[in-house]
């Protein structure tokens, strides 16, 4: 499954030693007498295309786009579902040459290469199970196997080796074992850039897999096998599609939250604790507005004295009752009180502890902000502040906003934060955060979580049989599918909302729309907690139950559900996005059908003007 080639390497001693995994993976007995393996990264083969590297190594194709690239680390590695891709199509590759060294050697005559790329695999499949001794089936093989790199010479095998380019490890084997093994990485690089990236924008342009944030664009990349180091890459391919200026401006969101998130970190490390929250309105200050100045003493006085206020305060509301407690509560909240006073006057002052932050200012900010979308993605930002950058790709700043959150961990006050219209008289009054909108930081967990064979193999299944028209069949496997999921994952899980929107449709298909309303109100109330009411797939559960709540005669439920759902993508992504004109037009029937005529003009031009 990891498609790692053994291979020997040289110690100190000049002793040949031969390793299974990569040099850096080590092996562990526990205490339990398990055996674990530490270490794994390097298991991946490296990314050429961010390595230092001869020139020699890398194709002309991928010189002309500037290739191969510096990188912060080397831990450049290319991903396992580009790895299963590029393996899938040496695969195709090994039959199609079966077929063509067969057909040359029955006919007599060479084919033409054009015929080849166009040969249908089914038919490259049929022809080289019909191979016989005759036909000197072993030297056709071993061509094909030479020529897509097998590691084996009778049969398709295909292996990196993930001690290459690493410094400070010495191969013992040949150089022409070497110079296979790294063709054959030049070749998976090559893959991600020439075809990967290019088949992952036709969807786009398909409509076959649209994102709505950035999280979405993730994950399609991630599908594809695509590293996130290649979004400067993907900004550049998008631009040659007029039709896709949405998904740029999703891009380059994307960038800037992430190379935010870079700097965010950074900043945090010189942050005194007692300060986290202030420190970290300043940085949201700074980023999301325009601050000039650094922060001046005055502003830590008018923070402490807003502290001790806030503190001195908060007893107060129970005072009013106090005439209606006992003697002996009233004593109690005394000693309580006093010992508050007590530990406010060891709280250390802002003014002894370090304050490098507080030098930030918009300029600063932006200008590392700059530096990084550059060195990380490669992408020039060629802004100066969060004005220059909204009006070059036309970014709300509450997209920002809800990005860097969701990428940083913060968790902040939900209100209506004022970004357009802030007093320019008073710098303290200009600033659109506060030390106390600042609620929280989590940390964000990553993981690959476990996903059962069996749920999965009843659910594709049951796919297969709805492509064939066997509704009632598909829809059995499916709610067999959901049964499996549900012992296993428990009741709340983002699969096991796939799977009842999935029943809902095939219930709605098959005539029974109560039901179909039913099981989509299901899938939305998992959606909002499992994925979050601002999720974009909760966008798109909201969408389906309007069209079951259309359906069944509720048009007014089924117009509120719209505006939910606009309403969340306006909060991800903006208006230019070709969900929101599919809303609007839906909205507009649906207003047309109970005679608002008025609104469902406007919706419908407004999805007029986007599709334009």
């Amino acid at each position: 499954m990891l498609k790692i080639k053994p291979h020997s390497v040289k110690t100190e001693k000049e002793n040949s030693i031969e390793l299974l995994t990569a040099v850096e993976c080590k092996g562990i007995v526990g205490n339990d007498g398990r055996h674990y393996l530490l270490d794994l990264l390097r298991m991946a083969p490296p990314d050429l295309n961010y390595l230092s590297i001869d020139a020699e190594h890398i194709s002309s194709a991928m010189k002309q786009l500037d290739y191969p690239k510096t990188y912060k680390h080397r831990l450049c590695c290319l991903r396992q579902e580009l790895i299963d891709a590029f393996v899938e199509q040496k695969y195709v590759d090994f039959y199609r040459s079966i077929a063509l060294n067969l057909s040359k050697l029955r006919s007599g005559e060479a084919a033409s290469s054009e015929t080849t790329e166009q040969a249908n695999v089914e038919e490259a499949k049929r022809i080289v199970n019909e191979i016989s001794v005759e036909d000197n089936s072993r030297e056709i093989i071993q061509s094909a196997c030479r020529s897509i790199g097998s590691v084996k010479d009778n049969e398709f095998d295909i292996r990196f080796n993930p001690d290459l380019f690493q410094p400070y490890v010495t191969l013992d084997q040949t150089p022409d074992e070497t110079a296979a093994d790294i063709k054959l990485l030049k070749e998976a690089a090559e893959y991600l850039v020439l075809k990967q990236i290019p088949l992952m924008i036709q969807d786009f342009q398909d409509h076959s897999g649209v994102p709505v944030d950035g999280e979405s664009l993730s994950e399609a990349m991630h599908s594809r096998g695509i590293n996130i180091r290649y979004l400067g890459r993907v900004a550049q391919v998008v631009t040659q599609q007029p039709s896709l200026g949405y998904i740029y401006e999703i891009v380059a969101t994307e960038i800037l939250c992430r190379s935010a998130k870079h700097v965010f970190r950074t900043y945090l490390q010189s942050v005194p604790t007692h300060l986290l929250s202030f420190s970290i309105s300043h940085f949201l200050n700074c980023f999301l507005t325009i601050i000039s100045s650094p922060t001046t003493d005055n502003s830590f006085d008018e923070l402490s004295a807003l502290s001790s206020q806030s503190t001195n305060n908060a007893p107060n509301v129970l005072l009013s009752n106090s005439t209606n407690i006992s003697s002996q509560k009233t004593n109690s909240k005394n000693k309580n009180k006093n010992k508050k006073q007590q530990q406010r006057k060891y709280i250390p002052t802002i003014r002894n502890e370090s304050l490098e932050f507080s030098s930030l200012t918009s300029e600063v900010l932006w200008s590392q902000l700059t530096n990084e979308a550059k060195s990380r993605y490669s992408f020039d930002l060629n802004c100066d502040d969060i004005e220059s950058f909204i009006h070059e790709y036309s970014v709300r700043r509450t997209c920002i906003l809800r990005s860097f959150c969701r990428k940083s961990g913060l968790q902040i006050t939900m209100r209506e934060y004022q970004f357009e219209f802030l007093n320019k008289t008073s710098r303290f009054n200009n600033e659109c955060f506060n030390e106390l909108d600042i609620i929280n930081i989590y940390p964000i967990i990553k993981h690959v979580p476990p996903k059962p064979s069996d749920a999965y193999q009843f659910f594709t299944s049951g796919q297969q049989k709805i492509q064939q028209g066997l509704l009632r069949e598909g829809f059995d496997l499916i709610s067999e599918a959901h049964n499996l999921l549900n012992n296993v994952y428990g009741p709340m899980h983002s699969e096991i909302s796939m799977c009842l929107r999935l029943l809902a449709r095939l219930n709605y298909i098959m005539g029974d729309y109560q039901e179909a309303l039913m099981t989509q109100h299901k899938a939305v109330m998992m959606s909002e907690r499992v994925l979050g009411i601002d999720h974009p797939q909760t966008a798109t559960e909201y969408i389906h139950m309007a069209l079951y709540s259309f359906a069944n005669g509720l048009s007014i439920n089924a117009s509120k559900l719209l505006c939910r759902a606009r309403y969340i993508i306006l909060i991800c992504c903006g208006e230019n996005h070709p969900q929101i004109s599919l809303i609007d037009s839906n909205l507009g029937l649906i207003l047309q059908s109970y005679g608002d005529y008025e609104n469902a003009l406007k919706f419908m031009e407004k999805s007029l003007q986007l599709n334009k």
